[in-house]
């Protein structure tokens, strides 16, 4: 029986090798964040964890019809991974727990819904690395089998959510770049892709702009 370092040492060697081949051909859009309420629990409880976190789900926007089935921070090239000035949010009970690392598993438990954690489509993965949540850059890769299309996501039906990324209500960025690999015919081939993550947190100038725009929008409704 292999060890898990064996393991995950041929996967992480699959996926560099899948992002090698395939960077020229490289096909999701990009990435986009979608602020998540986090002030009441599975229970319906209030957490009165936003006075002090924020969550985002992390989605990518990718070409109707792409079957994914690995994506990751910071495995499989140069300059990917994801960063924040801030600090990530891991519950006590997951933070060396690669399964609880896993939004499926997260979301059954009140405690750990808005973990950082990684997910295909909201649900289990078939293998996720223990992911280092680092401000100064995630590391850790995620798989599953066979591989799935996009679910659909707020801003297209064939986007994929990816992961559930919590930080400290102080941090002013969280962005970078992340990787996903395809199957997209019955050939034994992975085409990939780097996609960029927006910063997900607006500057104070910016949540101005928006305020100034929407008090202009009231008046010209008068």
């Amino acid at each position: 029986m292999k060890s898990l370092h064996s393991t995950t040492a041929a996967i992480t060697g699959l996926i560099a090798a899948a992002f090698a081949a395939g960077h020229a051909a490289a096909r999701p859009q990009g990435g986009y964040w979608v602020q998540v309420d986090n002030s009441t629990n599975l229970a319906g409880t209030d957490t009165g964890f936003e006075n002090s976190w924020l969550t985002f789900d992390l989605y990518v926007d990718l070409e109707p019809g792409d079957i994914v089935f690995a994506a990751d921070f910071g495995i499989a090239g140069p300059n990917t991974g994801i960063t924040t000035d801030g600090a990530f949010y891991v519950a006590p009970a997951s933070a060396s727990d690669s399964v609880a690392d896993n939004v499926g598993f997260a979301s059954l438990v009140s405690d750990l819904e808005y973990s950082s954690a990684v997910t295909i489509n909201g649900g289990d993965v078939v293998f996720a690395q223990a992911m280092d949540w680092n401000p100064a850059g995630v590391t850790g890769a995620w798989f599953v089998n066979p591989g799935q299309i996009g679910a659909g996501g707020p801003e297209g039906a064939e986007d994929m959510w990816v992961a559930r990324v919590t930080v400290s209500a102080d941090a002013t960025f969280l962005g970078g770049f992340g990787f996903v690999a395809y199957r997209v015919d019955d050939e034994d081939h992975f085409p990939a892709g780097v996609y960029e993550i927006p910063n997900a947190i607006p500057t104070p100038g910016a949540v101005s702009l928006l305020a100034i725009a929407g008090i202009g929008a009231m008046r010209r409704k008068r």
